[in-house]
């Protein structure tokens, strides 16, 4: 019988980031995060991978919260990933950290370990990263029941107890109501995004035919370039002139 791998959330930027290629991140992931992942012997398991029908906040905050061991890319200080780590950290839940090299580590975490990488992404620094991780993924799982372990700043400052999961007084009805207005909620808030974003572009349309018009009424008409002559038109023309200049000399020589 297969033992069931122990999955590990990935806490990390999903979209396009400033400052860097499109589909940077999902080259870390695919490159860098998912391979030391899976050879520390765990599943990995990324927000925008789940195959559930619900919310996507709703099935990262399950992940934050319930996944026995995470990582988090602190890269790009992506504020969506920042709140999801302060979740974790304050159920005081195993997770590695992770950066590139021209990420400033935050103030906050400068008392934790975490793990670094080149955001070039070259060959062997690649497969550095790839070992350098796993070895930290293996090290937190193994040492998360310690006390001495610092997995978090809740032990870290050693406060007196780490957040713990509210219980649910909600009945099945209500859940799905809540449910399905956060749904709608949602629905609506991407509509007037959407709606917002073609009202941008409608006027940079508008912008760019105003400027196209404008040109055209300042735009002078060009006088066509006169006609080049050929080689042999050019030494024909020359032939003529010679020609009629030595016909005008005999005349006044007579």
């Amino acid at each position: 019988m297969t033992k069931k791998k122990i999955p590990c959330f990935v806490m990390m930027p999903i979209s396009n980031q400033d400052g860097y290629d499109d589909s940077h991140f999902d080259l870390v992931y695919e490159d860098i995060i998912k391979p030391a992942i899976e050879a520390a012997g765990m599943e990995p398991l990324r927000a925008d991978e789940t195959k559930n029908t619900n919310l996507i906040q709703l099935d990262i905050l399950k992940n934050v919260i319930q996944t026995p061991i995470a990582i988090c890319d602190m890269s790009a200080k992506n504020p969506n990933v920042f709140y999801e780590l302060g979740l974790r950290q304050a159920f005081d839940l195993p997770t590695v950290l992770l950066k590139d090299d021209k990420t400033h580590a935050p103030f906050d975490i400068n008392g934790l370990r975490y793990c670094t990488y080149n955001h070039t992404m070259k060959h062997r620094e690649v497969k550095e990263a790839i070992l350098k991780l796993t070895e930290m993924l293996k090290d937190t799982y193994e040492k998360k029941d310690r006390k001495d372990e610092v997995n978090s700043l809740i032990r870290l400052l050693e406060l007196s107890s780490a957040a713990k999961e509210p219980t649910n007084s909600m009945s099945g009805k209500e859940r799905e109501e809540a449910l399905f207005h956060l749904k709608l909620d949602t629905i609506v808030n991407n509509i007037s995004e959407m709606n917002s974003r073609m009202l941008k572009i409608e006027d940079l349309n508008t912008q760019f035919v105003s400027g196209i018009e404008r040109t055209n009424t300042l735009k002078k008409p060009v006088p066509p370039p006169p006609p080049q002559l050929g080689a042999q038109s050019g030494l024909l023309a020359a032939r003529d002139r010679l020609r009629a200049q030595k016909a005008h000399n005999i005349d006044d020589d007579f």
